[in-house]
């Protein structure tokens, strides 16, 4: 019993520790392409003498982020994100959907004892 629960725990520890780490990405990749258009307006600048003004990367910045969140709502409406895991699901786990199976089948058996009584 003792095993289980430190296991439990560390369980715990990873799942919190992966959540902390998507939420941080989340950050880390808008300071991210704050340096890639910088370093790429710099570039330009260096090689081709193209010059860029910093307020353009005050407009790119925010238009990506937002441009990402209309294409994953854009996903999520759609249900392509859900059509990809039923499909991941029945090609690399097809356990689960013998059990989801399982499941309907059991409900059904469930519900037919529930109208004879």
């Amino acid at each position: 019993m003792r095993k289980r629960h430190i296991a439990e725990k560390i369980a715990k520890f990873f799942l919190w520790y992966n959540r902390g780490v998507g939420l941080t990405n989340i950050v880390m990749d808008i300071m991210q392409k704050f340096f890639y258009v910088g370093g790429s307006m710099a570039i330009l600048d260096y090689l081709f003498k193209i010059k860029l003004t910093p307020e353009l990367l005050k407009v790119i910045v925010p238009v990506w982020f937002f441009g990402c969140i209309l294409i994953g709502y854009a996903d999520y409406k759609v249900g392509f994100a859900k059509v990809q895991n039923d499909i991941q699901n029945k090609e690399y786990t097809p356990f689960f959907g013998e059990i989801s199976e399982d499941v309907k089948e059991i409900k059904k058996v469930v519900e037919e004892l529930k109208n004879k009584q």
